[in-house]
């Protein structure tokens, strides 16, 4: 078992910016019930999801498979 000050410790992206103990939450703009309500079809501010789903569109990529030598789509 995590002791309490593991397991209630507020998560942070430490290694992006200069910033020591800045919370998650803080860094991308709303909070982890936003996410989680826009995850469970619940509603969200037009801003919240904005930001929500530019996130999905960056990462969409490593979603899909590389590109091989085998692929028969044309690229253009």
């Amino acid at each position: 078992m995590l002791p309490n000050n593991f397991s209630k410790k507020t998560p942070t992206p430490d290694l992006l910016d200069n910033i020591p103990c800045k919370p998650d939450e803080a860094e991308l703009g709303f909070t982890y019930q936003d996410i989680e309500d826009f995850l469970t079809g619940k509603e969200v501010c037009d801003e919240v999801f904005d930001m929500i789903y530019a996130f999905y569109l960056k990462g969409d990529h490593k979603a899909k498979l590389p590109i091989t030598i085998y692929d028969n789509k044309k690229q253009g």
